[in-house]
């Protein structure tokens, strides 16, 4: 997988979303309309070993809800997040969240 096309979605009703790109290493863009759905509760290493993600599309949130982020982005290069990305107040476990990031990463906080 190089990119995930316009058209993809997750399902609705998913609430453990676990490694599902996992180690994709030639994944480099998400499209912009990307979303989690807003039933997830745990998104651990989602796009963990991605290393060749660079970034996340601009409307790219973790909704409510979401419980556990343990390394979601762990291993990719992301550089920057989206100026309105933000750890939900439900988080828990955000442990290796953006651990061994091959860009150096800079986060905003509004």
């Amino acid at each position: 997988i190089t990119t995930l096309p316009s058209g993809f979605k997750l399902p609705n009703n998913l609430i453990f979303c676990e490694m599902v790109f996992f180690g994709c290493e030639n994944l480099s863009s998400i499209n912009n309309g990307f979303k989690l759905p807003t039933t997830l509760k745990t998104c651990n290493a989602l796009f963990g070993r991605c290393s060749s993600l660079t970034a996340l599309p601009d409307e790219f949130t973790v909704p409510e809800g979401v419980v556990d982020m343990y390394g979601t982005f762990y291993g990719t290069a992301i550089s920057k997040v989206p100026t309105g990305f933000a750890i939900p107040s439900t988080v828990k476990y955000a442990s290796l969240l953006f651990a061994d990031c091959y860009a150096a990463l800079v986060l905003y906080y509004t």
